[in-house]
């Protein structure tokens, strides 16, 4: 379900429900795994479900081990998001 694109259009109740089960199983399993959840968007348009997490040791061992990556957040140049896509999400949180 995550992950298609093909424009915009209207998404049953079942549709919206099977996706909030699928995001709220992935993040169970992350938060078993060590990351600590603070916000979940789910939103429409084929974009993968974003998980932001707060920065941990957990976060920083994925960019250690390359799994992670840094990217700027903002176009000053000030502030990094560390991110990564698994389970069809997308999961950041701030380097500030």
């Amino acid at each position: 379900m995550f992950g298609s694109s093909g424009g915009w259009r209207q998404y049953t109740a079942g549709e919206i429900a099977a996706a909030l089960i699928d995001v709220s199983a992935v993040a169970l399993k992350m938060a078993r795994e060590g990351f600590a959840i603070q916000k979940i968007s789910v939103t429409q348009g084929g974009c993968a479900p974003e998980i932001q997490l707060f920065n941990n040791d957990a976060c920083q061992q994925l960019l250690r081990t390359g799994v992670a990556s840094l990217g700027w957040a903002d176009s000053d140049g000030l502030h990094r998001n560390g991110f990564f896509y698994q389970h069809g999400c997308r999961f950041v949180w701030s380097e500030r």
